[in-house]
């Protein structure tokens, strides 16, 4: 699915009272968006760094990213931000914004007692598109 039209249906859950959705969906964006990135044009960078910073991961064999789906099933979100931050793939403040955008994220995707309002969905999803998906090219 194309990010506008997942990002159609992110502001479908938010236009319907759903900000919990409307977050996920977001950060899903800006997640996929920044790994579509490194794919498509910085991913020698992105493993050089990964064998940096991780080097027990690679004590076995090395391993590398090669394909989308290697984000999630080797890093953990958080792990990918920092490799980027320190490969200079992303600035320190889009780091700082994506760092943040994910604990909210977090929040939003569990239950609890957190309560996200459409102010808040709306700095998150203004913050992630014009800051992230919109710098990243």
């Amino acid at each position: 699915m194309s990010e506008r039209a997942y990002y159609k249906e992110a502001l479908i859950c938010y236009k319907h009272g759903s900000p919990r959705a409307a977050v996920v969906m977001t950060w899903n964006i800006a997640f996929s968006h920044l790994c579509d990135h490194v794919l498509n044009k910085r991913l020698n960078d992105f493993n050089t760094r990964w064998l940096l910073a991780h080097p027990n991961t690679h004590k076995k064999k090395v391993r590398t990213i090669a394909a989308f789906d290697d984000f999630n099933e080797e890093l953990k979100e958080s792990e990918v931000l920092t490799i980027c931050r320190d490969a200079g793939i992303i600035s320190k403040n889009i780091y700082n914004i994506m760092h943040a955008a994910l604990g909210m994220r977090n929040a939003a995707a569990h239950p609890n007692a957190v309560i996200i309002d459409s102010v808040q969905a709306d700095a998150f999803i203004s913050g992630l598109i014009t800051n992230v998906v919109q710098k990243i090219a």
